[in-house]
């Protein structure tokens, strides 16, 4: 299986967030350095020894944060934010003890640290400094209003409270569409590399095995015409072999719902009123929860994904909403897939006889004699021309030789191996390719072989019509008449 991408983390920034945070923090040292020179002169001038002693903090925090800065191009940028936030309320509540005239502007500027860092730090450090942000408020009007009342103090502290809280479930929210958003980038773009409808499905299911937290996933096709659901796409690859890759709809109701209705279900084993037949498949593999998410493109139901897990109530409704989400990108993914994959069928097969057209059978000559040249292996060509096909047509009608024709392939296929190539050149003319062959004899035994299950008649819509054909033999080495 193609390697994948690394799965994408949970708190990272793009090149230009790199770039703008780099400038503000600058901007934030030039700007600490410059007032705190300044406020060292003030001190010194007005004999305010606390402004003096503000001002050298403040100038040693600009110098500090300059000498982070290299820090936040590389991967010690989460770290390092952490830091400087942390180091910013320190200098926060230093400022509001030795100037209490700014307090209120440090009880303010106490949240600010936590919002700022809310993109690029984990939400439990947001919340942490978001609650240490709260704390430094606190002190910082406590410093500045010694007869405030006691009612006043705890007004403020809930009114803290709950903005620490509104700020860190904004962050959390905010966090949780990013990382939702990732997982579509990362998947689309993946996806992209690829047009094998295989390949695709196995792309499909390791990216939501992987966003919604699951131990398994199956991306499976419903063939409408048979009523069956067919696997594509399964993670991980080791347990695929164990799976029953194709079922009757019919057999399982609950997936049926899933693509009729094309509402996404949740299945939990201990559930009493859950679908005993998904139950039991769910115990079949050893888990215990699963969600199935109607795959739907266009409109039109065209498969599902089933997410399954070991543990109970593993898929919440965050689970379930991002899961629908990268199925909808998953579906025209998967649908552009199998329409390439058809077209490019079609123009390498026969429409009729659904063998290979001239120009695969071409194809796969040339490779074959590349491989022989490399491996010393022999092949041989049979060139089989249907005798009095014409009279037949004539006879019969045109769509009645078509019928015959098709018949034909399809008895043709039947005596070859797997590894042969039969294809149709047009009319009635029709090829094989047969590799590591030992020798004449064996392309002989496959040319009698054909000949004589053309020899059986053909019953078609009621009417008995009986096949000759001629059959050369190309063994590499000269052409030889096989028979009729």
């Amino acid at each position: 299986m193609t390697a994948l991408p690394p799965a994408p983390r949970r708190d990272t920034l793009d090149q230009s967030g790199v770039v703008i945070l780099v400038g503000l923090v600058r901007l934030v040292a030039v700007v600490s350095v410059t007032l705190g020179l300044a406020e060292t002169v003030a001190g010194i001038a007005f004999n305010e020894p606390r402004s003096g002693d503000l001002g050298v903090v403040s100038v040693a925090y600009g110098l500090w944060l300059a000498s982070r800065i290299g820090r936040l191009r590389g991967p010690e940028l989460e770290r390092t934010m952490t830091w400087i936030a942390t180091a910013t309320l320190g200098i926060i509540a230093v400022a509001a003890l030795l100037q209490p005239s700014i307090a209120t502007a440090m009880a303010i500027a106490s949240l600010l640290p936590g919002v700022i860092v809310t993109p690029i730090v984990p939400s439990r450090i947001v919340l942490r400094l978001l609650i240490a942000g709260g704390l430094v408020g606190a002190w910082s009007v406590v410093t500045a209003a010694t007869v405030q009342t006691a009612i006043s103090f705890i007004t403020l502290v809930l009114a803290y409270a709950f903005l620490i809280t509104f700020l860190w479930e904004v962050s959390r929210r905010l966090k949780a569409n990013a990382i939702d958003l990732q997982s579509v980038i990362t998947m689309s773009g993946d996806l992209a590399k690829t047009l094998d409808p295989r390949l695709v499905g196995d792309r499909i299911a390791v990216h939501i095995a992987r966003a919604v937290g699951a131990d398994d996933c199956a991306l499976s096709y419903w063939d409408r015409a048979t009523n069956r659901v067919i696997t594509l796409g399964y993670e991980p690859p080791e347990r695929r072999a164990a799976l029953n890759e194709t079922y009757d709809v019919d057999d399982y109701p609950a997936t049926r719902d899933v693509l009729e209705t094309q509402t996404p279900m949740l299945i939990d084993s201990t559930d009493p009123a859950a679908d005993a037949d998904e139950v039991r498949y769910l115990t079949s593999i050893g888990h215990r929860s699963m969600a199935m998410i109607p795959l739907v493109a266009a409109g039109r139901t065209i498969g599902l994904i089933e997410v399954t897990a070991a543990r109970r109530r593993a898929f919440d409704a965050r689970a379930v909403e991002l899961a629908t989400m990268l199925a909808g990108e998953a579906a025209m993914a998967l649908e552009n897939a199998r329409l390439y994959d058809q077209i490019r069928h079609q123009a390498l097969h026969d429409g009729l006889t659904g063998l290979a057209n001239r120009v695969l059978f071409r194809d796969r000559v040339e490779h074959a004699v590349e491989r022989g040249r490399r491996s010393g292996g022999q092949l041989a060509l049979l060139f089989i021309d249907m005798d009095d096909f014409k009279t037949l047509n004539d006879h019969h009608g045109h769509a009645r030789g078509d019928e015959v024709l098709a018949a034909v392939a399809d008895r043709l296929a039947g005596v070859l191996r797997p590894a042969d190539t039969a294809a149709r050149l047009g009319g009635d003319e029709f090829a094989v390719l047969l590799e590591d062959v030992a020798g004449e004899p064996d392309a002989l035994a496959v040319a009698t072989r054909i000949t004589d299950s053309f020899r059986q008649p053909f019953l078609l819509g009621g009417t008995t019509i009986r096949v000759a054909a001629s059959i050369g033999v190309a063994p590499g080495h000269g052409w030889r008449r096989a028979g009729r």
